[in-house]
């Protein structure tokens, strides 16, 4: 069936363009659209004053009823239903009531998604919306996509919480302790409108520090992603956000159930120990705020005497500390001292209530924390922020010296703990007041907005907390005018850690489009210095013009409640100003924060360009000589008020480009609303080709922010002719050092034209052996660098083009015009020690090289172009992958862009999505029923997978266009096409290792890797990953061995090849014996690596043998694959030494009906091996004992594709029973055996299922 999708209305224009012919030069023309506050807002965040006039909301009821209201604003699913809305708090502030409504779908929450009303305190008036909802279908889950790819019409099921904590348990290493309760949520996680049930589970532990969180199938109990969620207050070398969950491993022997009972006794314990009796108050001796900055010393360091930090010493209260049996303790209602974590260190406690210790002591850290923190919570209670409107209004537990002997701080959000590190060499965090406040202002920020995740909240948080401190260092003596740029001048800067932050990086500049990760060097500076730059830059000018710090500080913490996930830069700015109008409304506090925040580029002027189009052109990005181009953009309205009496002005400096003034009737546009502005110009037919047609467009305006006139300029520039585009590779195989910190360069020469940011790019290949992304930067020989940042996914390796395949949209615009002719050097640094080097394996650099003009190119009078297909909800910025293949079920937009290349207007316009498949049809920009002369219109379809599209079956699209002509109506389309599932790349491998590689070695050494969920092997989806260093690699043979025992030659002795390998076969190196031989194998299970050196006289290093499987569908078969149920007819026999049992596992199962695969291990009692261990029905002889003896034993089944499930049992062995004459031995004996182990086969099924774990997969 052929579904068409269509829509059509009239010409928007406000005014009717006037005739013109070719020789018409300019013309300008204003599109009025329909003011963005009319129909939906431009940004998550909706702050539009004049909305929300008439406004009153007083309860749920009312909030509820002005979300049905503007259910079409805000694209809300039924928001009258608390089934599809769920009031879940009601949150004061200082000035307003916040109403939060959670998402949820089929009685379930969505995952940090939601829509929440913020509501003046007094009059009622809503002030600002904040939308985090997702677009999900209901009949589009992956609950029913799953029913309709099984065997069974069932609804899967849904594991229980404590399988899935048993599940990740098993992969944590052994001996590991709970640090906190994990936290457990059920959820929906909507990616591109498809929605999966998933267990969100987060974990601390005393071997993983920091709060990770693991995302788990919710039906299978596979691990999906690992992500660390917080981040220490300086970033260490070896830090990792992410985790690979296929780099697990299923060792750990210790159940969950016990580490949760440890833990709880061990709670339990330490809150009898810290059962306050008494408060009172005592006194210590601090540094108030460091050393440094008291003494007014830069030289000062822990070399230092002990006698040079006499003067740095204060004595200040201890508030409500704790005193039993005379016994004083740090014990308060704001902070409690304790000791979490290694070093184990005594809380130090007094009999007077005086802590007199000075640096290095442990009571004299205990005592620092106490009271910089204990002071903090005060002063924001002194701001209004109190009982009900509360600010990690409690105590917070803090271990001076933990963090296991580390140079850093750290604030866990699952805890509410903070850990300042003691390392040797190191001054201790806890003598750092910056660093302490620092982790505080993270308790501050997740108290206010628990869903303090995503976006750019990593580079806020930390930059906020560094304002935090830095704001109270100003009130300290010296603090104010002694380097208060610094943040922790005692603990960094110096050998500990020399890249010390600063709180003045007013030079830094925000790039849309960019995520801002916590630490994270961008060019000169790091990302959390982009925004404690522009906070602290305004405390310090509104203290300059007399304003208390404590209405700065009032406003931050305000701002930051009504606020969801996911915050960006730009919303969190917005509604910091927003906030500060709203406290003060007579005060300048609003203007200088605005100020601050356009100036760093977070936020734009009240008026700003949005994105040109070009029409009347072959292309989007270049024009060509004689003929006549219109240029298009729009100017949005960021304020909160309509701007009027807007004076375009227009400009060209190149040659051979006329453009004739108009008149320059003044412009308005609405709040929220924005406004097109049509620049047309005629190209001389001997316009220079290769030179770039410049557009210099000039702005005044009155400001209504802050009455004052505003002039704005905006350049746009476009090449003249057809580019000739030519791309300069440097010298391949460059080694990466695996030495952290070690800059690893290379170059090339290049030539070329004046640099255009639209055709420049970067080709990479590079190849890591971590999961940690490397710090990358491109110079050029100007010397502007460009960092190569927002790589959402790095594993290993890096392959592809920016901005096209990772980076960011315009993240070359600072190379305009730069003249490219010179040595561009390339730099890659490893952020952490490893044993095994990385590669360069190639790169290069595209860019125009000349210009063709010949082009006899007609353009016909109507175009569609810009065609791309993106998954519904991809960040604004972010490129997509060029992936054509989506999961079934997806929710996907389609864009594409009309040019009117024609100098009269066209009509009867319309343009349909049509698909031979039965595409659901969601939602369309409207079709503009007519297009200005040299004007262009940007239109969306958003679509829906078929749940039952066959899985890797093409969609073909088409997108159908018509338009009226003298000659009739003319009709074109436009195919494309998608795939239906979408791929991964799944990757395993050795453990990584280095082996030597001894000379003339002919037995050879050997290397192993695991792999599971394949399908059978077929050579063109595999690539084999090989990492070695060899003085002479021709001297080496190299084997490889598949589980099915078929041995080949990756590499054969005599070839020639480099020094250092770290390459793929096929694509780099072709084995020796084809990969074919492999094919129609069973790949799942044990693959073994060979590497023998056949001569003497050199020597070399084995590093990694992987496995790469690519162009699979998440659809396919093997991703469906159902893990086996391991099941055991008895669980525990109770037998005498000499008799011989049979324990049968036959009635093990595979649901897809897979041969399964037996194999047993040993846990518990004397090694004794079974019988026929590698069938479902092995045997055990019980062996001579002296007393009753248990043996413990761990059943494995396999399925054909790896997945495994395992189960349990016990043998317990008594001796024999010596014969006597008494009659009722022979009972007694069979009693005996057949007492203790007698279970249904339900329970031990449902036992096993604490074993079950599911094969696993990398998603890419």
């Amino acid at each position: 069936m052929k579904i068409v999708w269509t829509g059509k209305v009239r010409n928007r224009c406000m005014e009717r363009p006037t005739q013109f012919g070719l020789l018409i030069l300019i013309l300008f023309s204003l599109l009025k659209t329909t003011p963005t506050h009319a129909g939906q807002p431009n940004s998550r965040l909706d702050a539009y004053q004049d909305f929300f006039a008439i406004t009153h909301i007083t309860d749920e009821n009312s909030a509820r009823a002005f979300l049905v209201d503007h259910a079409t604003r805000y694209q809300l699913n039924a928001p009258e239903s608390p089934d599809s809305l769920r009031l879940s708090a009601v949150k004061p502030s200082l000035n307003s009531q916040h109403y939060h409504f959670q998402q949820r779908l089929n009685g379930i929450d969505v995952d940090r998604a939601g829509i929440i009303v913020s509501v003046d305190a007094q009059s009622k008036k809503v002030i600002r919306v904040f939308n985090d909802t997702r677009q999900v279908l209901h009949d589009q889950t992956v609950d029913n996509i799953a029913a309709n790819k099984k065997t069974t019409a069932s609804k899967p099921t849904i594991i229980s919480a404590s399988v899935a904590l048993e599940k990740i348990w098993k992969q944590q290493v052994s001996g590991s302790q709970l640090s906190a309760k994990p936290q457990v949520r059920l959820v929906y996680r909507v990616q591109a409108g498809l929605a999966q049930l998933v267990y969100r589970i987060n974990l601390s532990t005393n071997q993983q520090p920091g709060n990770w969180e693991y995302t788990l199938n919710a039906h299978t109990g596979e691990i999906l992603t690992i992500e660390r969620l917080d981040a220490p207050a300086f970033m260490p070398r070896n830090f990792q956000r992410t985790r690979d969950p296929s780099t697990l491993n299923d060792n750990n022997p210790d159940t969950y159930s016990a580490a949760l009972a440890k833990f709880t006794t061990n709670n339990n314990l330490r809150k009898k120990t810290i059962n306050a009796q008494n408060r009172t108050n005592g006194t210590a001796l601090v540094f108030d705020p460091d050393p440094i900055t008291a003494l007014q010393n830069l030289d000062l360091s822990i070399h230092s005497p002990l006698n040079a930090f006499e003067a740095a010493y204060v004595a200040r209260p201890l508030n409500d500390i704790s005193v039993s049996n005379g016994i004083y303790s740090l014990d308060g209602p704001w902070v409690k001292i304790e000791n979490r974590e290694t070093p184990d260190t005594t809380i130090s406690t007094t009999s007077n209530g005086d802590w007199r210790a000075k640096r290095n002591e442990s009571a004299f850290q205990d005592a620092m924390a106490y009271f910089h923190i204990d002071q903090s919570q005060r002063y924001i209670q002194s701001l209004g922020f109190n009982e009900e409107h509360g600010v990690q209004y409690g105590p917070i537990s803090v271990d001076p010296q933990g963090l296991f002997g580390i140079h850093n701080a750290l604030y866990n959000s699952a805890e509410n703990s903070i850990s300042l590190g003691v390392a040797e060499d190191c001054p201790a965090a806890a003598e750092d007041a910056d660093v302490i406040l620092h982790e505080y202002g993270h308790a501050i920020h997740f108290s206010i907005n628990p869903d303090w995740y995503g976006g750019d909240v990593g580079a806020m948080g930390e930059g906020f907390a560094d304002y935090w401190a830095g704001s109270y260092s100003l009130t300290t003596t010296n603090g104010a005018h002694f380097h208060p740029e610094r943040m922790a001048p005692w603990v960094s800067f110096n050998s500990c850690w020399q890249e010390g932050r600063l709180l003045t990086r007013t030079d830094a500049r925000y790039s849309p489009g960019k995520i801002y990760d916590a630490h994270e060097k961008v060019g000169n500076h790091f990302s959390d210095e982009l925004w404690s730059a522009p906070l602290f830059h305004s405390l310090r000018t509104l203290m300059a013009q007399g304003v208390a710090r404590e209405d700065v500080d009032r406003i931050i913490l305000e701002a930051q409640f009504g606020l969801g996930s996911a915050l960006t830069m730009p919303e969190m700015a917005k509604a910091i100003v927003i906030t500060a109008q709203q406290l003060y409304p007579q005060g300048k506090h609003a203007e200088v924060f605005r100020n601050s925040f356009i100036q760093q580029k977070i936020l734009p002027e009240s008026i700003s360009f949005g994105e040109a189009d070009l029409a009347g052109s072959t292309s989007a990005n270049t024009v060509l000589p004689g003929t006549v181009v219109g240029l298009v953009f729009p100017l949005h309205n960021n304020s909160t008020q309509t701007i009027t009496n807007i004076a375009p002005q227009i400009t060209s400096t190149t040659p051979n480009v006329t453009l004739l003034a108009p008149d320059n009737l003044p412009l308005d546009v609405e709040a929220g609303s924005q406004a097109q502005l049509n620049v047309k110009a005629q190209i001389a037919a001997d316009a220079q080709c290769g030179d770039n047609l410049e557009f210099i467009t000039q702005l005044a305006y009155i400001d209504p922010q802050d009455g004052q006139q505003k002039n704005i300029a905006h350049k746009n520039s476009y090449l003249i002719g057809e580019p000739i585009i030519t791309r300069t590779n440097a010298q391949p195989n460059v080694k990466i050092a695996s030495t952290g910190n070690v800059i690893t360069t290379s170059t090339l020469q290049l030539e070329g034209l004046p640099i255009n940011p639209l055709f420049f790019k970067l080709h990479l290949d590079l190849r890591i052996p971590t999961s940690s992304l490397p710090e990358i930067n491109l110079i050029s020989p100007s010397g502007t660098r460009i960092p190569l940042v927002s790589i959402s996914r790095f594993s290993s390796e890096l392959n592809g083009s920016a901005p096209d395949n990772f980076g960011y949209r315009n993240m070359f615009a600072p190379l305009a015009g730069e003249n490219p002719n010179g040595i561009w050097t390339l730099e890659i640094k490893q952020p952490l020690d490893h044993p095994r080097d990385g590669l360069l394996k190639s790169w290069g650099i595209s860019t125009v090289t000349g210009a063709n003009c010949s082009s006899a190119t007609t353009i016909a009078p109507l175009t569609l172009n810009g065609i791309h297909v993106y998954p519904d909800m991809l960040p604004l910025g972010i490129p997509s992958t060029g992936t054509t293949g989506f999961s079934r079920g997806s929710l996907l937009n389609i864009n594409y862009l009309l040019r009117n290349n024609a100098v009269t207007e066209l009509s009867d316009i319309n343009v349909r999505l049509a698909s031979t498949v039965n595409i659901a049809a969601i939602k369309s920009t409207i079709t503009p029923g007519k297009l200005a002369p040299l004007s262009t219109h940007k239109g969306l379809f958003n679509f829906k997978i078929p749940d039952d599209a066959n899985c890797g079956s093409t969609i073909p699209l088409t997108l159908n266009y018509s338009y009226s002509t003298t000659e009739g109506i003319i009709k074109k389309e436009i195919n494309t096409q998608i795939t239906a599932g979408s791929v991964f790349v799944s990757r395993t491998g050795s453990d990584g290792t280095p082996q030597d590689i001894p000379d003339n070695f002919q037995t050879g050494i050997t290397a192993t890797f695991f792999v599971e969920r394949q399908k059978a092997f077929d050579a063109k989806n595999i690539k084999f990953v090989l990492n070695l260093e060899h003085t002479n690699p021709a001297d080496l043979t190299v084997l490889l061995r598949s589980p099915q025992g078929t041995e080949i030659e990756l590499i054969k002795s005599g070839t020639h090849l480099p020094i250092y390998i770290n390459d793929k076969f096929p694509d780099d190196l072709t084995s020796a014996t084809p990969l074919s031989r492999f094919n129609n194998e069973n790949p799942n299970g044990i693959w073994t690596l060979t590497v023998v050196d056949t001569k003497p006289g050199n020597t070399g290093t084995f590093g990694w043998i992987g496995m790469e499987t690519h162009n699979e569908l998440d659809c396919a078969p093997n991703n469906n694959n159902r893990y086996p149920t391991a099941l055991l007819e008895k669980n525990q026999y109770d037998i005498v030494e000499g008799e011989t049992i049979t324990i049968d596992a036959s009635v093990s199962n595979d649901m897809d009906g897979d041969e399964l695969g037996f194999s047993y291990e040993q846990m518990k009692g004397p090694t004794h091996p079974l019988i026929n261990d590698t069938t479902s029905k092995p045997q055990f002889t019980a062996p001579t004992v002296s007393e009753p003896t248990g043996f413990t034993y761990t059943l494995t089944v396999t399925d054909y594709y790896g997945a495994r499930s395992e189960a349990a049992f016990s043998i317990n062995v008594k001796k024999a029973v010596v014969a006597s004459s008494s009659s009722s031995s022979p009972t007694q004996t069979g009693k005996q055996k057949k007492g203790g182990g007698n279970s249904s086969l339900l329970l031990i099924g449902l036992l096993a299922l604490g074993f079950v774990y599911r094969a696993k997969k990398t998603v890419c």
